[in-house]
C-alpha cells in the first residue's frame, strides 16, 4: 500500500502552522490559485508560483486582485 500525500496548496493552513515565519513556495495550477482567491483562501507569507496563466493581461487583471487581497 502506498502512501500519498495531498498537494502541498492543498494544506496549506496546515503547512504555515508547522513553519512558522519560514518563507515558502508552492506551485499552483492557475485554476486553483483564482478559486482560493476568489474564496479568500490564500495564506500570506507564501510565494505562489502560479503555473498556467492564460496570458500576459490576465495576470496583470489577477495580480491587481492579489494587491488588493486582505484576509
Amino acid at each position: 500500500m502506498t502512501r500519498t500525500s495531498p498537494p502541498p496548496f492543498e494544506v496549506l493552513p496546515e503547512i504555515k502552522l508547522r513553519t512558522g515565519n519560514l518563507p515558502l513556495v508552492v506551485q499552483v495550477n492557475f485554476p486553483d490559485f483564482l478559486l482560493a482567491l476568489e474564496a479568500h483562501r490564500l495564506p500570506g507569507g507564501i510565494l505562489y508560483k502560479v503555473l498556467g496563466v492564460p496570458d500576459s493581461n490576465t495576470a496583470n487583471r489577477v495580480m491587481d486582485r492579489v494587491h488588493a487581497y486582505r484576509l
